[in-house]
């Protein structure tokens, strides 16, 4: 429990209080600054002398989601595991901190791709570095 200052007295109260014990302010109500008639929390209007509030509009929250990169760096780290792992890597540090499906796609995708890279640099070892025969020529 957090102790706040009511916004009518500046008095502390508890942040779990509905109304302050020392002026009666209710925190989920309202008051018109024409007439100060106490209104609820979603009127747009005073019922007493009509003034009119202005709904502020809240921008969309930018939760960083990049859902197009993040699945095509899923679908590239099967077939161009560099790719992927790129894409993966540029969507886990937009998303960082945050958890959300864009990041969950990008963390699939660099794991995929982080598999696929070590078993292609693996195979390219065994084949070229090591000078084995490919057997399927």
């Amino acid at each position: 429990m957090a102790l706040i200052k009511c916004p009518e007295c500046g008095n502390d109260i508890s942040d779990k209080a509905k109304k302050c014990p020392h002026c009666g302010y209710d925190k989920e109500r309202k008051y018109c600054p024409e007439c100060g008639t106490m209104l609820a929390i979603d009127d747009a209007k005073c019922s007493n002398c009509g003034y009119t509030f202005n709904k502020v509009v809240e921008p969309a929250p930018d939760n960083g989601e990049n859902y197009a990169l993040a699945i095509a760096g899923l679908i590239l780290s099967f077939n161009f595991s560099l790719m992927g792992l790129i894409f993966g890597i540029i969507v886990l540090v937009a998303n960082k901190g945050k958890k959300n499906n864009a990041r969950n796609l990008a963390l699939a995708a660099t794991i995929i791709s982080s598999i696929s890279l070590i078993i292609n640099i693996i195979v390219y070892i065994i084949y070229t570095v090591l000078k084995i025969n490919y057997p399927y020529y």
